[in-house]
């Protein structure tokens, strides 16, 4: 059985766009989690609770060669302890738990070594009640996440060994897999997708930058809106139209770029999950893979009419989430006229919780009727990926928040881009609206 070889195409992504940074940015792909338990238990219970995960997740004990940096290897290594400590949090409030949750995530991982998570039992008069866990996305993405927190559940509830354990050749048989003659004709369909969609962002425009740059403090940050008004015309539109909610979402977006920026002809990148219909999907690993699409966006053209172009065409650049990228990278250098560099796309990603994403990595936030549609800003803690990056979490409970980050634009024009899309869906589900308002 091999227990070291190639990464999947999942882990390949996620090393490629960090294996070349510097130091200071190897913590921007670590995720953070903190999860609160059905009920206190004694800390040593959670703390099996965690090894018995270890044992049952492959990707909970492996390291990556880098080596030959061209082709990183990963390595099932039993003998590499995690970092999993008790903290008494007696006293400490929920900023303060975020704060320290977040300072742990901005710790790196040094993944040649150890094991690219660690976990805090966080304590209340000498009983557990929640956990915080910091891994590395080629570790784990959001919907490995889920899993994760029902595995850990089925665990407190039934302490002792993992019931079922994964080989441990899990993961490199996948990635075998997924280079074996068997799985080409998915690869070639992904490429020949990716040649489409380059093909149509030859004549696509790109996002302007201002003249002279952007001042350095406003290089990358957040630009965030809260809404219940916008989601409840969201689910509207959606509704009377016959589209999906992310569909129509998609649609907005890319209309208000379209407004703001001038730019009708919009390169998109989507998050894929690759877990649908796949022989994987209860796999605890990375397999998100950024998947390209083509947006052109009409003039006097309704939101309601290209959400429904985008729809089948978003299902199926999703088809064709799992690919070799170093195999499209070639491909894209053969299109140097085309925008394939992640620094000129525009990406949109939909979470909603409870469907999508465990329930710890939801930061909640709460609309007040004041703030409702109004423009913040917040620093940035990842910077990797394309240049505009609109992520909506949905708390599935009729609010969200949006949030672009963005870099080489000035605030204002991302702010713009918020409260165009905004205000877009909340015409489309005839709601009122009061005037854009911005700090």
């Amino acid at each position: 059985m091999q227990t070291s070889g190639p990464l999947t195409f999942g882990q390949l992504s996620v090393m490629r766009a960090v294996q070349d940074l510097p130091v200071a940015q190897w913590h921007e792909s670590n995720l953070r989690t903190l999860w609160t338990l059905p009920e206190p238990v004694p800390p040593a219970r959670a703390v099996a609770a965690l090894y018995a995960l270890r044992a049952r997740h492959v990707s909970l004990r492996t390291v990556y060669d880098l080596g030959d940096p061209a082709v990183p290897r990963q390595s099932v290594r039993d003998e590499v302890e995690p970092s999993i400590e008790v903290v008494a949090a007696d006293g400490t409030d929920e900023a303060e738990l975020r704060t320290m949750l977040a300072a742990s995530a901005a710790r790196p991982f040094d993944l040649s070594s150890e094991c690219a998570w660690r976990a805090v039992v966080l304590t209340r008069d000498g009983l557990a009640e929640r956990v915080a866990l910091v891994n590395h996305h080629i570790v784990a993405d959001g919907s490995a996440k889920q899993i994760l927190w029902q595995d850990l559940l089925a665990a407190l509830r039934e302490p002792g060994p993992a019931a079922v354990e994964h080989p441990p050749d899990l993961l490199t048989a996948m990635a075998r897999e997924q280079r074996s003659e068997g799985f080409r004709a998915r690869l070639r369909s992904a490429e020949r997708h990716w040649e489409k969609t380059l093909a149509a962002s030859v004549a696509g425009g790109l996002p302007p930058r201002p003249s002279g740059g952007a001042p350095p403090e406003e290089e990358v940050f957040v630009a965030r809106l809260l809404s219940r008004r916008s989601r409840a015309a969201a689910e509207r539109a959606a509704r009377r139209g016959g589209v999906s909610v992310f569909a129509l979402l998609l649609a907005a977006y890319a209309t208000a770029v379209a407004e703001v920026q001038g730019v009708r002809s919009i390169p998109m990148r989507m998050v894929s999950s690759n877990r649908h219909g796949n022989p994987w999907t209860g796999h605890v690993t990375s397999m998100n893979q950024w998947v390209p699409t083509h947006v052109d966006v009409p003039a006097g053209g309704t939101v309601a009419e290209l959400a429904r172009r985008l729809g089948p065409r978003s299902l199926q650049a999703f088809r064709n989430g799992v690919f070799d990228l170093d195999a499209v990278t070639r491909l894209c250098a053969r299109h140097p006229a085309a925008v394939a560099s992640h620094d000129e796309v525009w990406s949109f990603n939909l979470i909603v919780q409870g469907v999508s994403g465990d329930p710890g990595s939801f930061e909640p936030f709460e609309v007040t009727e004041e703030d409702d549609g109004l423009v913040a800003y917040e620093p940035a803690f990842l910077t990797l990926g394309p240049r505009f990056y609109l992520r909506v979490m949905d708390d599935g409970k009729g609010a969200w928040a949006l949030r672009l980050r963005a870099r080489g634009v000035p605030r204002d024009t991302a702010g713009a881009v918020l409260r165009t899309v905004h205000e877009t869906l909340l015409a489309e589900g005839c709601l009122p609206e009061s005037p854009g308002r911005s700090r």
